[in-house]
């Protein structure tokens, strides 16, 4: 791994413990991120990402994002020592103005995951729903409990009980030949990747309960890292893999390997 702090190439991220602690974003949590694929050097789906981070900073009375910048200083970063064929590329904002990226290889995921319902809900009207806030505690925490449960990852429903999302992905499900994802009002992430197979493959946003997974033909996790993945268990409901779901992926993989940006 490799990384930049405020534009200076380093191979340890070190912050002053002495500052204000209201300008500590580092030590408060308080700041927002985005996590980036990087094939062969090319960072996916970017000015995506850099405009939620933008907006995000504006939404949460953070610095101003200097867009043109970060592009640089990303440029810079990727350059700089090996080249991986697939790497995951991590930009942080915090409240004290100070801007982090890491750089490291990313490893292929699984070829599906499992996930059990978290049994605490989200708060869809909290000021951080739908951020990439750096307050990542709670969603730590569901990732960690999912784990010592013998899951890969935890599923969020909000307080009326709707899905929501999982603790690090989007989710999308498949019933008969059309795709579904949870509403915003729901408190998820505008994720990049449920973004662009909204637009491409008209995925229908909705507000749904854990019952229409159950009954879903397949379950999807999306992220700008994994892209799409399916889940193969849900709680105690068993997916297959189905030929409208396997097309899906692979015309998506292939769409963005057209379009990088």
């Amino acid at each position: 791994m490799r990384a930049l702090v405020n534009g200076l190439i380093t191979q340890k991220i070190e912050f002053d413990p002495f500052r204000g602690l209201t300008d500590a974003g580092w030590n408060l949590g308080d700041g927002i991120f985005e996590s980036l694929l990087v094939l062969h050097s090319q960072p996916i789906a970017l000015d995506r990402h850099l405009e939620r981070m933008a907006n995000g900073a504006l939404e949460l009375e953070l610095p101003i994002l200097d867009v043109a910048k970060v592009k640089l200083e990303i440029t810079k970063l990727l350059s700089t020592g090996e080249i991986y064929e697939r790497g995951r590329l991590r930009i942080s904002l915090l409240s004290s103005g100070d801007v982090v990226m890491t750089y490291r290889e990313l490893l292929p995921y699984a070829e599906s995951a499992t996930l059990k319902t978290y049994p605490f809900p989200k708060n869809e009207r909290s000021v951080l729903a739908g951020k990439k806030s750096i307050s990542y505690g709670e969603n730590a925490h569901a990732l960690r409990w999912a784990k010592n449960a013998g899951c890969d990852d935890a599923l969020f429903l909000t307080t009326q009980g709707f899905v929501s999302e999982t603790s690090v992905a989007n989710v999308m499900w498949q019933s008969g030949e059309s795709f579904f994802t949870p509403a915003l009002t729901t408190g998820c992430l505008p994720g990049i990747t449920r973004e662009m197979v909204i637009e491409k493959f008209g995925v229908k946003e909705v507000e749904a309960r854990p019952t229409e997974l159950i009954n879903a033909d397949a379950l999807y996790l999306l992220s700008s890292t994994r892209l799409i993945q399916r889940v193969a268990r849900y709680d105690e409901k068993n997916y297959v893999a189905n030929a409208i779901g396997a097309t899906m992926m692979v015309e998506f993989s292939r769409w963005i390997a057209e379009n990088m940006n």
